[in-house]
């Protein structure tokens, strides 16, 4: 009998099967963004304090994490996100509720994500007390700009050399099997973000706490979009077998 913790191929977003020899590429269409100013007073904070790019890493990590459906059908969501002066996502609302839950569900949760995972790096720096930005996801029928984006998409895979969970010793003398699903997010340099590690399900403790150890050694090729690497929110199932 031998036994093996292997990574089985995922569901949406899932990391590449790291069985495969080419990295999964492909051309993704995704709902259009858009970022501006809630108001004048953002709009001066922004001139004075000359940072443009903010609004760019604002429109990145949305991008990387709204995964909306992408019918053609008009879908329009619009939202507010107001930071504090240190950088934080101080809170967000919903402004306007487009037609579709599955849509508006996405919304949501590129936000929270947004609010969890913001980086208060040193472009994210204007000088104020607080910014308030407006956010709106896909576009109406009376917009000239394109209902979606098309862009070319490689997603996330594990290094060939990265080692992954440990068969549990318990598991291993019952001749127990089992899955975890794990939802991470993994950066730019391809390490896990531990602050936000979600696990999705489990058929047993011991399988949830080896995938948990072994993931911050874990290390992945990052996803790239356009040629840029970014960070990407991934849903993964590890699944442990023992075979003869």
């Amino acid at each position: 009998m031998w036994e093996r913790g292997e990574y089985a191929p995922g569901r949406f977003r899932s990391v590449q099967d790291t069985t495969s020899h080419d990295r999964l590429c492909y051309l993704e269409t995704a709902e259009a963004i858009d970022v501006a100013p809630a108001a004048a007073r953002d709009s001066a904070l922004l001139i004075r304090s000359n940072s443009p790019a903010i609004l760019g890493s604002v429109l990145e990590e949305l991008q990387s994490f709204f995964y909306g459906p992408t019918h053609g059908s008009m879908q329009r969501a619009v939202a507010r996100i107001s930071f504090t002066a240190d950088g934080f996502v101080a809170h967000w609302e919903i402004l306007q509720h487009s037609v579709d839950d599955t849509f508006d569900l996405a919304v949501v949760r590129s936000l929270e994500m947004v609010r969890l995972l913001h980086r208060q790096d040193a472009a994210f720096r204007f000088g104020g007390d607080s910014l308030a930005l407006v956010v709106g996801f896909g576009r109406t029928a009376s917009e000239d700009a394109p209902l979606e984006e098309r862009h070319h998409v490689c997603d996330v895979r594990m290094e060939r050399w990265s080692q992954g969970p440990r068969y549990p010793d318990r598991a291993r003398r019952a001749e127990v099997s089992g899955a975890v699903l794990v939802a991470f997010v993994v950066d730019t340099t391809g390490k896990p973000d531990m602050r936000l590690v979600r696990v999705l399900g489990s058929t047993d403790l011991l399988f949830t706490d080896a995938v948990l150890s072994a993931l911050p050694r874990m290390r992945f090729v990052p996803a790239e979009v356009d040629g840029r690497k970014v960070r990407r929110l991934v849903e993964q199932p590890f699944v442990f077998t023992i075979q003869p």
